[in-house]
């Protein structure tokens, strides 16, 4: 996994990329570096059962891919948030079908980008003007694939990543704004900087830091998290439509859970207990 550090006006945050196949045991969360954390904001849509006794605390399950994070913030007695929001059945399908465009788009383009390019050159001189046209079409082409990069982020990339990555592989997501990746992003920014590090203000008295873990195509969540004008605007749109793609039912909730060391437990997670309560942004 790759990481990238920045901050708001609110708090400090470490933004990490879960690969969702692999346990995320990133140097973030090794003993000594988890101890700068004050909570971890987890990514917990769609990962199928994974805590015993969820169902009657409606709480969204999580993966086996959390396991380090779990284990580490249980060891070092650290808070962490649910806050994602489930998305729909026609979220999905619409965010599949909108991440699927630039894929096409860009096959399209620079197939049309290699045949300018071959033509100018067969030329017994070269057509300036038509090769330049191939190489902005082949430009054109690797801006659409960009948008695929965050995944790969996710998956391959070790230590700390370039800023100028991530701002580069959200903006395709951002046109228009996708509800199973912007919209989400969107959401669980509001969350976290207007519920989340507010209550963290108060309670720890000083700035906090927050390793916020999604998966590699969410890169955007650190604009979403800095722009509150953007945020903004994306769920202001999207509320006109009553928030389609995403499941209503979720959208305010937030998850907080903290370790217990004695047998009293709301849940049990990876063997681990841990108290939990369900709150209410009102934030929506």
């Amino acid at each position: 996994m790759g990481w990238v550090n920045f901050s708001t006006d609110n708090a400090d945050y470490t933004l990490v990329y879960a690969a969702h196949l692999k346990d995320a045991d990133d140097a973030v969360f090794n003993d000594g570096q988890i101890e700068s954390l004050d909570a971890i904001v987890l990514e917990n849509t769609g990962h199928g059962p994974g805590i015993t006794g969820a169902s009657q605390f409606g709480l969204d399950c999580l993966p086996k891919i959390y396991e380090t994070i779990m284990k580490q913030s249980h060891k070092h007695d650290k808070w962490v948030y649910l806050l994602d929001a489930n998305v729909s059945p026609f979220g999905l399908a619409a965010g599949i079908a909108m991440m699927s465009i630039p894929l096409f788009a860009a096959g399209y383009v620079l197939s049309s980008a290699k045949e300018d390019i071959r033509e100018a050159s067969e030329h017994e001189k070269t057509d300036r003007r038509q090769f330049l046209k191939g190489i902005g079409k082949g430009l054109l082409g690797m801006y659409l694939l960009n948008g695929y990069s965050g995944f790969f982020l996710g998956s391959f990339t070790k230590g700390e990543s370039p800023n100028a990555v991530e701002t580069a592989a959200a903006s395709v997501h951002r046109l228009p704004p996708n509800p199973l990746v912007e919209l989400r992003n969107c959401v669980a920014a509001r969350k976290t900087e207007e519920f989340v590090v507010p209550r963290l203000k108060d309670w720890k008295e000083k700035r906090p830091k927050i390793a916020v873990v999604f998966g590699g195509g969410h890169s955007g969540l650190k604009e979403c998290l800095q722009g509150k004008v953007w945020r903004d605007s994306v769920l202001a749109a999207y509320k006109q439509a009553n928030y389609l793609g995403l499941d209503i039912y979720t959208l305010d909730n937030i998850w907080e859970m903290w370790p217990s060391y004695t047998d009293y437990k709301d849940c049990k997670i990876l063997e681990q207990n841990w108290c939990a309560a369900r709150y209410k942004s009102g934030l929506f």
